[in-house]
């Protein structure tokens, strides 16, 4: 018994100490919490249009080059077809402005999509991850504007979840 609490506590420090490498911050000493939804609907083959989704959410608006602001937030939602949508939102996390480029962005929603069957939060040093899994569009007040002509995800704004 002793021998078991000697080797838990050994792999436990070996991993504090010498995190590996995540892309989703600048730098590598990390920890993380991720927070799977226990939930919902499952992403079933909807798991390639929601990192489709994902790619676009980063690539027009949650991907920011120029910065995120001290706690600023954003938020994004796409339609994955069939009245489904995917709720994606960044958070940057310290008060000071930093960057997300598009693969960072990318690999946490990508994470959230991959590793949670219907969604979840992870938050890391630097920003917090959020995808909602897919949910149905309820509503005739639902907006939809296409995001590109045939590529059949488009971008949703719902008033009541606070995502623009």
């Amino acid at each position: 018994m002793q021998l078991s609490a000697i080797l838990l506590t050994f792999i436990a420090t070996t991993a504090v100490a010498n995190p590996l490498p995540d892309s989703n911050v600048g730098y590598v000493n990390t920890l993380s919490a991720r927070g799977c939804f226990g939930s919902g609907a499952s992403w079933g083959n909807r798991q390639d249009k929601a990192r489709d989704a994902a790619k676009r959410a980063c690539k027009e608006r949650l991907g920011k080059p120029t910065g995120y602001l001290g706690n600023e937030q954003r938020s994004y939602c796409a339609n994955l077809g069939g009245n489904v949508k995917v709720n994606f939102n960044i958070k940057r996390i310290g008060n000071s402005k930093q960057s997300l480029d598009f693969n960072a962005c990318y690999d946490g929603l990508r994470k959230e999509i991959e590793g949670c069957n219907h969604g979840g939060r992870t938050k890391y040093a630097n920003w917090e991850y959020t995808s909602t899994g897919p949910m149905p569009i309820l509503g005739p007040a639902k907006m939809t504007l296409p995001v590109s002509p045939g590529s059949g995800i488009e971008r949703c704004q719902v008033e009541s979840m606070g995502f623009v």
